[in-house]
């Protein structure tokens, strides 16, 4: 089951994973204008359609390999930057029982 709180090592690799996720989904740089706010040249519906493209690659990924763990961990982040929570929590679990002795999945 997901927790609320991560111990600092499972945040880290968390962390770690969501930032890897958005410079290779939203690769884009971010510029700033003369006041300092930040201008990202992505719109939401694009970084929708991106989360959804990476989604439905994930998703093929484990349908070929069945025994990938990662790709269920990636179909739970991306399940959960849509707002399917429920979806994420079920990834999550496919992942535990795929590697049931993997860190960063256990309380």
């Amino acid at each position: 089951m997901l927790r609320a709180h991560a111990s600092p090592a499972q945040a880290t690799v968390l962390l770690q994973l969501a930032d890897g996720m958005k410079r290779s989904v939203f690769g884009r740089q971010v510029s700033r204008n003369v006041l300092g706010v930040s201008n990202i040249q992505n719109t939401w519906g694009q970084q929708d359609q991106k989360y959804q493209e990476l989604y439905m690659y994930w998703n093929g990924v484990v349908n070929e390999k069945t025994d990938y763990r990662d790709g269920y961990i990636m179909l739970s982040y991306l399940a959960f930057q849509m707002n399917r929570t429920e979806e994420a929590t079920a990834w999550m679990e496919k992942a535990k029982e795929v590697d049931p002795v993997y860190f960063l999945l256990h309380d």
